[in-house]
């Protein structure tokens, strides 16, 4: 019985220590790429958070209001390189792809109109099968 319970303490340890260094890796990437939303930009509030798997496309629904530049920045947890995002009208028309420039951590992009718009991210080539992609987006 002390054999179980003492064993079951290890593993108690592992788990939170685990779950401990995760989410102070999320908070600090979560930090980092919210420092990119700063003044003339205003945070939208939000963080939009996704967890992606093996070649998973994380897909995040946003109204982007005419009139309005907006920046939206790209992290992810799965190293230094920023996730490829693309905006699409609901239409699924091609608006902004990041592909085209190099992948860059954040874009700034007006818009003359309102559009329903769908933002798709996916994790940068590296040796980690999986990770977790932040988008913040602010505006002016």
């Amino acid at each position: 019985m002390k054999k179980f319970l003492f064993f079951s303490l290890i593993i108690s340890l592992l788990i939170t220590t685990y779950s401990v260094s995760a989410q102070i890796d999320i908070d600090s990437v979560s930090k980092s790429c919210a420092s990119f939303i700063k003044y003339p930009f205003i945070s939208d509030g939000q963080q939009y958070r996704a967890l992606v798997i093996n070649g998973e496309t994380a897909e995040f629904y946003y109204t982007f209001y005419g009139g309005a530049t907006y920046r939206i920045v790209a992290c992810s947890t799965a190293g230094n390189r920023a996730p490829n995002f693309r905006i699409y009208d609901s239409a699924h028309k091609l608006i902004f792809s990041s592909d085209y420039y190099n992948n860059p951590k954040y874009w700034d992009i007006k818009f003359t109109s309102t559009i329903e718009a769908i933002i798709e991210a996916e994790l940068p080539p590296s040796n980690t099968p999986s990770g977790i992609i932040l988008l913040s987006i602010g505006f002016k």
